[in-house]
């Protein structure tokens, strides 16, 4: 090496030296988190690696040109291995820079799930392309986003042991939450939502401490992962979790139990979406479907009424308060809880459903809403003529059955190569409203619900308007696309931008009402609250570009902004109970004040998408319109809301941009 550098003058080691450094410069900005010197020595993979999870900074700047940029085609067929590819692992973290699960601000994993035109990144490409101050806002927003380190991952692996003990604070190998509170709170606060478990059977177990199967362990330490997140604690889970892991193996799949299949339910139906994992909770219920499958849970009847020889266990001290179930009565919760999970979460991943209630093969009976009175505490809950009583989970439960069975089908639909008309979105429609409708009082939105469902309640709200907004949601995409798609609309199309309008409305205002106060509810809350908020910003955009000049008013698009502030107020309301990695508050007010500033410089007058329903016109007396193809629209960002090459092909329906993907069904 001296003898190589003799050869060059003082002169040219300094032109050298500074285009190295300048090289390093560069490197650096591009690749901030990377620790260069430690990459000597590490294989090609890995270092590819490396940067695939590194999102520059200079790489989110908006550039003079874009606005000509044209648009990139993701091709299948020319995708390399490592994009047919996900790891979900977390050997070392399970945060991630953004809270988020599926068809949210996904930043980090790649093909996480995909809704094609009716997902929140097609959602944001447009509101990016129509408002770039919006844009801008958010990139200075995602400038503050916490980055995950990667120094773990050059320095090697840890062992299972050791992973707990540096997850946990302050190097603690035991929980924060002790194993009984977690149990309480996840009664208390879950188990409205997921009524399968018998809670004295599970109580007791647990006191017992006797019992060390698998299928035990993995449904104790999921239901204590769980308890301790609803308990407010946002560490301890990770210690649970573990030790779930550790139960679930290769020998899972050798043996047929209920409680592991529970266990499996509520991993994949709850705890893996709180931690960011959508396909591996993708995986879990797949298993969890044929398992039960297998276990025949898809064969179980109504026999009528609950009767005391329905397999009901020998008599054991019990916890005041709480019944014993049938074992029949079991089986059926959980397999309605497999159902309803799956299809309400997946729905968003846009995928060819795993679970479909398929009433031709399937004759599972709905859960039961009676007990046995015997099994209850008599003072507190049983009849005076000791006859059997009103069980409100089983209620619950039943209402999530019958949604499940809608959501099932709609799920299958959007799997469909075949696009989707508006007369078909509005059958779908025309089910939930009935479906609504038919709902135990208890369940009606505005009336008295007992504590132990109310979550459920508002959750099923929620759910129901997001498979509205997803129904929906591609017309107002259209609408901002295309300067020209108005004047093709029918009738039934603009009740379809009604209906997505309204449910966003709707959905604002139940969490307005009720944010929650725990850290389950406020997931999610804040989750559904964000996906709400997308549709007044969108309806705002249009608005100010005078699209629809008959449909003028002035007092809608105040009623937008006044929800749009009330959910901010909402987000920051629940601030105290949430994620340390959720951002959807600080997204959507920034997307706000980006698109009022940018209506504000405006001088164009203001409309409104809801003058198909303020005018009076008939929306029952066309027929349906196919929409035409849309035209390429800008590629800013791609799936995964990063700045640069992209994904998404405007110019496909909603089902054929799916197919555009190799992961996203």
């Amino acid at each position: 090496m001296i003898s190589l550098l003799a050869d060059y003058g003082p002169r040219a080691i300094e032109e050298l030296s500074e285009a190295v450094q300048t090289r390093n410069d560069v490197l650096s900005q591009l690749l901030p988190s990377i620790d260069f010197n430690n990459f000597p020595g590490l294989s090609k993979e890995k270092i590819e690696n490396l940067c695939n999870f590194e999102h520059p900074e200079s790489s989110s700047q908006p550039r003079a040109n874009d606005a000509t940029l044209p648009l990139s085609v993701s091709n299948p067929e020319t995708l390399s291995e490592s994009e047919h590819e996900w790891n979900e692992s977390r050997e070392h973290d399970y945060t991630s820079p953004i809270g988020d699960d599926v068809d949210g601000l996904a930043s980090q994993d790649k093909h996480g799930s995909y809704l094609g035109i009716s997902s929140i990144s097609a959602a944001l490409r447009l509101i990016f392309f129509a408002s770039p101050t919006a844009k801008q806002k958010f990139v200075e927003l995602s400038r503050t986003f916490p980055r995950r380190g990667h120094n773990s991952i050059i320095s090697g692996h840890t062992t299972r042991g050791s992973h707990v003990e540096m997850l946990l604070p302050g190097n603690l190998s035991t929980p924060l939450v002790p194993e009984q509170l977690a149990i309480d709170a996840y009664f208390e606060h879950l188990h409205g939502t997921n009524a399968m478990l018998d809670e004295e059977l599970f109580r007791r177990s647990f006191q017992e401490q006797v019992r060390t199967d698998d299928a035990w362990i993995a449904l104790f330490n999921t239901v204590a992962a769980l308890g301790s997140i609803a308990s407010g604690d946002e560490h301890s889970h990770v210690f649970y979790y573990s030790r779930a892991q550790a139960a679930i193996g290769y020998r899972t799949f050798g043996t047929g139990n209920l409680e592991m299949l529970q266990a499996l339910i509520l991993l994949g139906g709850g705890y893996l979406h709180y931690i960011n994992s959508p396909n591996t909770s993708y995986l879990i219920m797949g298993v969890a479907f044929r398992m039960a499958i297998a276990m025949a849970l898809h064969r179980e009847p109504s026999r009528g009424p609950v009767q005391r020889h329905d397999e009901v266990e020998e008599p054991s001290p019990s916890t005041p308060g709480v019944r014993r179930l049938p074992k029949a009565e079991i089986r059926r919760r959980t397999w309605w809880t497999l159902v309803y999970t799956d299809t309400t979460s997946s729905l968003a991943l846009g995928r060819p459903p795993t679970i479909r209630w398929d009433p031709a093969t399937m004759d599972t009976a709905l859960p039961s809403d009676y007990a046995l009175s015997e099994s209850l505490d008599t003072t507190t809950i049983t009849n005076r003529d000791g006859i059997n009583t009103i069980d409100y989970t089983g209620t619950a439960l039943r209402v999530c059955g019958e949604f499940a069975k809608i959501c099932s089908r709609v799920e299958y639909r959007m799997a469909q190569f075949s696009r989707m008309a508006a007369r078909e979105i509005l059958t779908f429609e025309t089910q939930i409203q009935a479906w609504e409708k038919n709902c135990p009082q208890i369940f009606q939105p505005g009336n008295p619900c007992p504590k132990g469902v109310r979550f459920c309640r508002d959750l099923l709200h929620f759910r129901q308007q997001v498979v509205r907004i997803v129904l929906s949601r591609p017309h107002i995409l259209r609408l901002i696309e295309d300067n020209a798609a108005s004047t093709t609309f029918e009738p039934d199309d603009w009740r379809v931008v009604a209906m997505c309008q309204e449910a966003g409305t709707s959905m604002i205002n139940i969490a307005s009402a009720n944010p929650g106060r725990s850290r389950i509810a406020v997931w999610h809350c804040s989750w559904h609250l964000f996906q709400a908020c997308m549709i007044p910003l969108l309806s705002l955009i249009l608005a100010s570009r005078g699209q629809l000049a008959p449909y003028v008013n002035e007092e809608t698009v105040t009623a937008w902004m006044e929800s749009l502030e009330r959910a901010i107020r909402t987000f920051r309301d629940m601030e105290p109970y949430k994620r340390s990695t959720d951002r959807y508050g600080s997204v959507i007010e920034a997307l706000y004040n980006g698109v009022i500033a940018d209506r504000s410089m405006s001088n164009q007058p203001t409309s409104s998408l809801d003058g198909i329903m303020s005018s009076g016109i008939s929306t029952t007396i066309f027929d349906s319109h196919d929409l035409p193809p849309m035209e390429a629209f800008q590629d800013w960002f791609n799936a995964d809301l990063m700045f640069g090459a992209g994904d998404i092909n405007w110019h496909l329906f909603p089902e054929e941009y799916m197919l555009s993907f190799p992961q996203g069904g």
